[in-house]
């Protein structure tokens, strides 16, 4: 069950955008004290996007794992195969502008590494995601390909939240343009099924 503070802020959640999103992060990017890894994560590629315009002098590495790498005027789905973005359509549709992810596909194309009784108990604890995040596209001035900070893009090998004919990598992890790459063994959801090898990759995708 949601925690009861996310539980009342769901409602104003469902008309969230990407471009306050951004302007939080940025904000949290200017309040660092030392310069920061930024660590994207699928959608959240995104919004870190315009984040990075708006404060990079305070990042000195964004570590993309397994996210999405929109260019300007892209969403979300923009970059998933059409059947996907007619099924967010649906579940959003039926769900008052909500996308929840059903568990045979959370079980066969998220964690596909873990056990029936961990892909149950973690699929517990997935709450309603705004559709609209899925449809505002990505505004940005600078292609993050020509940004000088250091880029790095994790794949997981057995990841197929996304179907290896329309990858994660090298289809979108070579819009970084000059970018490292780390890659380890896992599913789309490594952080329940082997935290540490995923804590490995952060580490190396991270360094200097």
């Amino acid at each position: 069950m949601a925690p009861d503070w996310l539980e009342a802020q769901f409602g104003a959640l469902l008309a969230a955008s990407m471009e306050p999103m951004a302007h939080r992060n940025a904000a949290c990017a200017r309040g660092l004290r030392e310069r920061a890894v930024a660590l994207m994560r699928e959608r959240r590629g995104e919004p870190g996007w315009r984040a990075d315009e708006l404060a990079a002098q305070r990042i000195r590495r964004l570590v993309y794992w397994n996210a999405f790498v929109p260019l300007d005027g892209e969403s979300l789905n923009d970059l998933v195969p059409p059947h996907y973005v007619a099924l967010f359509h649906g579940i959003a549709a039926a769900n008052k502008g909500a996308v929840m992810l059903q568990y045979p596909i959370w079980r066969e194309a998220f964690i596909n590494d873990a056990d029936a009784a961990l892909a149950e108990k973690t699929c517990g604890w997935l709450n309603p995601h705004p559709y609209k995040t899925f449809t505002d596209p990505a505004r940005l001035s600078t292609p993050l390909a020509a940004m000088t900070l250091g880029k790095s893009y994790i794949n997981c090998q057995q990841d197929t939240a996304l179907r290896h004919s329309l990858p994660w990598h090298p289809r979108l992890s070579e819009r970084l343009g000059l970018f490292r790459l780390v890659e380890c063994s896992g599913s789309h959801e490594l952080c329940f099924t082997d935290p540490t090898r995923l804590a490995d990759a952060i580490e190396q995708a991270g360094r200097d």
